[in-house]
């Protein structure tokens, strides 16, 4: 299988946006409250590579976030966050679990730009664990699959949606 995208130590901005698109479309902003209010944020994109590059953080950790969001769309489709604090969560996670380095709930607060309170990151973090199951194994020939999808359905924002998502299931 062909690798979906160069791992190394930078992710770039294209990367950022295929996510964003995959993100938005699985959770899109939604029509009522939200356990954790919407901040204002700048567009998800930029706010992605923002946090990647803030954390300073390998980039293992910022490709199996995504794969997390798609995976509480399956297991809780009408999930109570937004965009951006799904994608925070989910690379916040994926930081604990991948980084030898232990970073503490007020360093992660720092990270995501002060968007989110400690308390609201502590309540979405308890959330996804406790929807996932604390199932968080990802082969790697499954995240292969998952972002040759991904670039197959979401690799061009002229495209509209696709009508269903991936079809890859963890």
């Amino acid at each position: 299988m062909e690798a979906p995208i160069e791992i190394n130590d930078e992710i770039n901005l294209e990367f950022c946006e295929l996510c964003a698109r995959f993100i938005k479309h699985l959770y899109p902003p939604p029509q009522t409250r939200l356990l954790v209010p919407l901040p204002r944020c700048k567009p998800l994109p930029n706010y992605i590579l923002d946090v990647i590059n803030c954390s300073g953080l390998p980039a293992c950790v910022a490709i199996t976030a995504p794969p997390y969001v798609y995976r509480l769309k399956f297991l809780k489709p009408n999930g109570p966050y937004e965009s951006h604090i799904l994608f925070f969560t989910t690379y916040m996670l994926a930081g604990r679990l991948f980084s030898e380095d232990e970073i503490g709930v007020n360093m992660w607060h720092s990270i995501c730009d002060d968007y989110f309170t400690t308390d609201s990151l502590i309540r979405a973090e308890l959330w996804l664990c406790d929807t996932s199951g604390w199932k968080f194994e990802i082969q790697p020939e499954e995240l292969v699959e998952f972002y040759n999808q991904l670039k197959e359905h979401y690799g061009s924002s002229s495209q509209p949606y696709p009508s269903q998502f991936l079809s890859i299931q963890f």
